[in-house]
C-alpha cells in the first residue's frame, strides 16, 4: 500500500452497504485487513441509522 509507511496501519470507519460489501470490503480481506460489521443503530444517539463496518489495514 503506497499510501501507508512500512508497519504503518489504517483504522477506518465506513457505511456498510451493498457498495462497500461489493468493493471496498473485498479489497481489506485481500490485502490481510479485518472487516467488522458494527452493531445497528451505532450511531443512533447522533441521529442516524446508517449501519456502519470498521475496518483495519497493516502495510
Amino acid at each position: 500500500m503506497p499510501f501507508l509507511k512500512p508497519g504503518g496501519k489504517l483504522v477506518a470507519i465506513c457505511a456498510n452497504g451493498p457498495r462497500q460489501n461489493a468493493q471496498l470490503r473485498p479489497l481489506v480481506e485481500q490485502r490481510g485487513g479485518e472487516w467488522e460489521d458494527l452493531p445497528p443503530d451505532t450511531f443512533a444517539d447522533s441521529g442516524t441509522a446508517v449501519n456502519i463496518a470498521l475496518f483495519t489495514l497493516t502495510a
